[in-house]
């Protein structure tokens, strides 16, 4: 009988000090809001402006020297 109550109280301890850590927080857990900042569309707009001038350039090139 000895050996039923002291692993009761065993059991008992046991149970009351794990079931403190199962229980979820009593806050969630706060997130700063995500920012999304829009980059501008003209940044790659002077090296293709560069390119269409080149391919024009190319063009005429190209008709003048067949005649």
């Amino acid at each position: 009988m000895k050996h039923f109550a002291i692993a009761a109280v065993i059991l008992g301890a046991a149970s009351a000090a794990t079931a403190g850590s199962l229980d979820a927080p009593a806050d969630p857990p706060v997130m700063a809001p995500a920012v999304i900042a829009e980059e501008a569309a003209s940044s790659s707009a002077p090296s293709a402006m560069f390119v269409l001038a080149l391919m024009t350039v190319a063009m005429f090139g190209a008709a003048a020297s067949s005649n």
